[in-house]
């Protein structure tokens, strides 16, 4: 069996080159997309109950100039609401505007889950991880699911999406030693959508950089001095905290930060015993 892994901490694992096969499948899975988001299109049992017409009351409040913690409740970091919110300012109080939101988002996850299980599985096998991928989340009428207004609240695929492009980033380092322009895009971008989207990513994301910097100063970093591994990890760290830093100082300023405390907190529910949420943790 062919070894995949470096012989040594400073051998590089070639990422796959983009190729035709890709662009295939990338066609094929966004027609599958198309085609959910076609079935699913603004359909809703109620606007009366559930979890559906409560955060599309709460978006269209934002596009009306409220701001969650301080006018309304909020039990999450507010990376969801109040783009949802700025896009119906910006295109219209609609189910449509809704819909292609949730829509563009799904393929977000639906892509960066791609581009991550390529990096992990032998080419026959993409199509059919993805097609039952997609087939779960896109027919799900449970709290995660892909292409539908009826899911528990936008801020779990808009979490789930950040928190993959980031692994994606991560995983091409790990191979390669190298953080090129797209990889400071997508571990940056990813670490800032994951860390204000929702609590349990914001501590998955830092972990994981954590975990990164210890490992790799045995890794690509083994036999080179320990300043030039902080300066690295400095600037990396610097990278993907500052900007959800400047956000939620930003969103702490404008809606008080004992409000903006409390809401991302669940208002006392995440120390609970609630099978929903982790338990104080």
């Amino acid at each position: 069996m062919e070894n995949n892994f470096p012989e040594t901490h400073s051998d590089q694992i070639k990422s796959p080159a983009f190729s035709k096969t890709d662009l295939g499948n990338i066609a094929f899975i966004v027609m599958l997309c198309g085609i959910l988001s076609y079935l699913r299109w603004a359909k809703m049992d109620t606007l009366v109950l559930g979890d559906a017409p409560r955060w599309l009351f709460e978006a269209q409040r934002v596009a009306v100039g409220q701001l969650p913690y301080r006018d309304f409740s909020w039990q999450y970091p507010p990376f969801s609401v109040l783009l949802l919110g700025w896009m119906m300012r910006f295109f219209g109080i609609t189910f449509t505007v809704a819909q292609v939101f949730v829509d563009v988002v799904s393929i977000s996850v639906v892509l960066a889950a791609y581009f991550l299980i390529r990096l992990l599985l032998p080419t026959f096998l993409l199509i059919p991880v993805m097609f039952c991928f997609i087939a779960v989340c896109g027919t799900s009428l449970m709290f995660f699911n892909l292409f539908s207004l009826l899911t528990y609240v936008p801020a779990l695929q808009t979490a789930a999406g950040g928190f993959l492009w980031l692994l994606v980033g991560v995983l091409i380092y790990l191979r390669t030693g190298k953080l090129t322009g797209a990889n400071w895009i997508m571990i940056t971008i990813g670490a800032f959508i994951a860390a204000y989207s929702k609590p349990e990513t914001f501590v998955a994301t830092y972990s994981t950089l954590v975990v990164l910097a210890i490992a790799d100063r045995n890794y690509w970093f083994e036999g080179r001095e320990t300043r030039e591994w902080f300066w690295h990890y400095t600037k990396l760290g610097t990278a993907c905290a500052a900007p959800a830093l400047i956000a939620y100082l930003w969103t702490g300023a404008v809606v008080g930060f004992a409000n903006l405390r409390e809401g991302i907190t669940g208002y006392g529910l995440a120390g609970a015993a609630c099978p929903w949420w982790p338990t104080g943790l």
